[in-house]
């Protein structure tokens, strides 16, 4: 697998990161060599797609989508932000994910969904989030469940969601629950995703044999949990700097009062 095909995502909007973090995880990915993803808070996001814009971002994922409406309004709001260069979205990869049953009816109408021009429908990518779907499909309220002991029941659902995409000659991808034997049980069924999401890191799979992707798998996992830690520490620097000053600013007013 080719490091320049792997992509980081940036998952501003999961982590509550901001531009500083941000922009260390888009540096990152520079010198990785990595393709960088940035997530988009709503359909109509323009302020979040502008920064993405300026980001020189090669990927956006949008991660409430419910409806073929909302898809149009993507589609809308990326015309409006690169009306002056369309051509720098028809080269970028367009994630969009499907975690809900009302996303999975939006698939199933897919061949309703008009394409502009500037959307290369092979860039536009749609994750089947298996962790968000089992929650929605079998009204789970806990999260202390794992996705391999539902997939027997949900994968023949996305399978049969992805061919439609296949037919319409887009691309597919899962996340959520991607363990060794998770993995096993896709490569069973013949029918192999374009991509595999495992948090931070999307990897291209299509191709790929069942050992190589493990292989590749557990490698970026372990590169995002290093990840996470540096995040963390930037995180726990920022929340103890707002903490003390703001222990500061109540001494200081208190003092000031008497």
């Amino acid at each position: 697998m080719k490091k320049s095909l792997v992509t980081l995502n940036a998952s501003e909007h999961l982590f509550g990161l901001g531009f500083s973090e941000t922009l260390m995880l888009r540096n990152l990915a520079h010198k990785n060599k990595y393709l960088f993803c940035s997530m988009v808070g709503g359909s109509e996001s323009i302020r979040d797609i502008q920064e993405s814009r300026n980001l020189l971002v090669d990927a956006l994922e949008f991660p409430l989508v419910e409806s073929l409406f909302s898809i149009k309004k993507i589609f809308l709001a990326l015309q409006k932000v690169f009306s002056d260069e369309l051509e720098f979205i028809s080269h970028r990869k367009v994630f969009i994910n499907i975690s809900t049953s009302d996303a999975l009816l939006t698939v199933s109408s897919i061949k309703k969904l008009f394409l502009p021009s500037f959307i290369n429908p092979s860039n536009l990518v749609f994750i089947f989030d298996r962790r968000l779907l089992c929650k929605s499909f079998f009204n789970l309220k806990s999260e202390s469940f794992e996705v391999y002991e539902y997939e027997h029941k949900l994968n023949p659902i996305i399978l049969e969601h992805a061919l439609k995409l296949i037919e319409s000659g887009f691309s597919w991808a899962i996340s959520g629950g991607i363990q060794k034997e998770s993995l096993s049980n896709i490569y069973s069924h013949r029918l192999m995703p374009n991509y595999i999401k495992t948090g931070l890191f999307t990897l291209p799979v299509l191709g790929s044999s069942l050992q190589d992707c493990i292989k590749e798998t557990i490698y970026y996992q372990g590169v995002e949990a290093n990840l996470l830690n540096l995040m963390s520490d930037s995180i726990i620097f920022k929340h103890n700097y707002l903490t003390r000053r703001r222990s500061h600013l109540i001494k200081n007013i208190s003092e000031l009062t008497y």
